[in-house]
Order: C-alpha cells, then structure tokens, then sequence
C-alpha cells in the first residue's frame, strides 16, 4: 500500500509517500533507527527494515522483473548501501526469505540488471532520452 499526502512546517510544503508491506519477508526482522534531523528537534526512534531486507527485495525485483525494472534508483541503492556498510551472511538469509516468500528461483548467474550489456544499454537509452532536449536547448560553453 502506498500513502501520499502532504506535510508543511512554517509554510513550506512538501510531498510525503509511504510505502507500506503486508506479509513481505523481514529477515532479519525490523530494526529500530534514530532518524537524523536538520533541526534541533527530538531525534525521532523508528522501526525500519533491515537493510539487508532492502538489498533483497531490491535484488529480487531485479531478477523477477528483468528489464522491465525501470528503477534505475534500486542499482544506486543497492551500490550506496554495499559501499557504507558491511554485510554478514544475514543478508545471504534475506535473500533467501525474500526469494522464497515471492516465489522466486536464486539466479545461478548475475540477472540482468547486473550486466555490463544492461549498464551499456542504460547509458543508450538515457542519451537518446537527452537527445531532443539537446536538440532544442542547445548547451553553448561561453569562453571556448
């Protein structure tokens, strides 16, 4: 279930989405987080996947979707989370639970997704997306 709404503080205004499960996997189950604030307000104490539960509903997106996972977020997630933090064999059990709960079969092989022909494809697409925009506003680099 996804809930939208919008929150303001002093006027300012900002779009808010929550995302909400119901009977994922949460191996290794939710872990409480002191969330970081800008202001010197109390920090607020949630309760958050795990974030090898992340890393593999992510992964497992990956592979049940192929290309047809438009999130190219999930990647930059995935790679964030592998380069601050390190990872045990709990995550080897999240992706099993969340494999097994979606009824997904663990690749042999990278997916997709994973694959220097996706990143090459990827940077194609993204130029040909680029491409009428650069068509109809021109970048002059002044002092050349």
């Amino acid at each position: 279930m996804r809930l939208r709404t919008t929150a303001s503080i002093s006027g300012a205004r900002i779009n808010l989405t929550i995302d909400i499960g119901f009977g994922d996997a949460m191996e290794p189950g939710a872990e409480t987080l002191d969330y970081p604030t800008m202001l010197a307000f109390p920090v607020p104490r949630l309760r958050a996947y795990a974030r090898e539960t992340v890393i593999a509903e992510k992964f497992q997106a990956m592979v049940a979707l192929g290309r047809a996972n438009s999130r190219m977020k999930d990647l930059y997630d995935i790679w964030v989370l592998s380069r601050s933090f390190t990872f045990d064999d709990r995550l080897a059990w999240a992706v099993a639970a969340t494999f097994a709960r979606r009824l997904t079969a663990i690749p042999q092989d990278p997916p997709d997704a994973l694959t220097s022909g996706f990143a090459e494809d990827a940077a194609a697409d993204k130029k040909r997306q680029c491409a009428p925009s650069s068509e109809e506003y021109p970048l002059t680099i002044r002092g050349r």
